[in-house]
């Protein structure tokens, strides 16, 4: 399956959602796809409560951004705004993402974060531990 496909279910909820709850969500895209760790119940629960929306939606609204993120950096603005309206976002919808105004600034912080962690994967000293190894000779 296409990844541009996986949005599909979701274009009818996405579109009907009111825009700071958009915002909301898609800020807690933003900070997991840039860090994994965080935890973020409380907030999903307090969106969920908020906007009536079910958790489990919330959740697959969240997966559907940091697909949508992907296909922004990997993207053209126009090629970008054809693929949304070809998977069947409305023409608001598409204008009232904050990424296309800041394309450079979310980039940015994407590239600086993955950064972080490539360095953090550097400073990493391994230790190999040959204890079974010796055990089973």
């Amino acid at each position: 399956m296409n990844r541009v496909e996986l949005l599909k279910p979701n274009v009818c909820v996405m579109n009907d959602i009111p825009i700071e709850a958009r915002n909301t969500i898609l800020k807690i895209a933003l900070s997991q796809a840039n860090s994994s760790t965080q935890d973020n119940t409380k907030l999903l629960e307090k969106i969920s409560n908020e906007y009536n929306i079910k958790k489990s939606t919330v959740v697959e609204i969240i997966a559907s951004y940091i697909l949508i993120i992907k296909l922004f950096l990997a993207s053209n603005n126009e090629e970008f705004r054809e693929i949304m309206s070809g998977v069947g976002f409305s023409a608001s919808f598409i204008e009232e993402l904050p990424l296309l105004q800041n394309k450079a600034y979310f980039t940015n912080t994407i590239i600086q974060c993955k950064r972080k962690e490539n360095r953090n994967l550097v400073s990493l000293k391994w230790i190999i531990d040959i204890s079974l190894y010796n055990f089973f000779q």
